[in-house]
């Protein structure tokens, strides 16, 4: 396990983590030939694309896509992926928000019945 770099005949070249001699981790394997200079930056398990990666092509379009032992399971493109993720966040914290705000009324409630009862101690 660990860091290291590896050239390939074609001149494809990759970068990143390995574990018993195969990509393993998170690594950067740029293509010399066959998808056009493309560069994919992401999750590698046994030498193969897995888990989320960033593919870069040499026209700057980026998609991100989703692997499972080297099969594309999906795709899109790297602005509707961000596009995507800060609609979930923004989902997410309104939950939170609203989640503490029903909290707070509670709390508020609870010291209003308190303060209702200690009143009545003193007429």
């Amino acid at each position: 396990a660990g860091h290291g770099t590896w050239t390939g005949p074609t001149g494809d070249d990759y970068q990143g983590e390995y574990k018993r001699d195969k990509r393993n981790g998170v690594g950067c394997y740029k293509f010399a030939q066959g998808a056009s200079g493309a560069t994919y930056e992401g999750d590698f398990k046994d030498g193969k694309p897995h888990g989320t990666g960033v593919y870069t092509f040499r026209s700057g379009k980026k998609t991100m896509d989703q692997y499972r032992a080297g099969e594309e399971m999906s795709s899109s493109t790297y602005d509707e992926a961000k596009a995507a993720d800060l609609v979930h966040r923004s989902r997410s914290a309104a939950g939170i928000a609203r989640e503490a705000s029903e909290k707070a009324q509670s709390v508020l409630d609870s010291c209003k019945a308190y303060a209702k009862d200690i009143m009545k101690m003193f007429p």
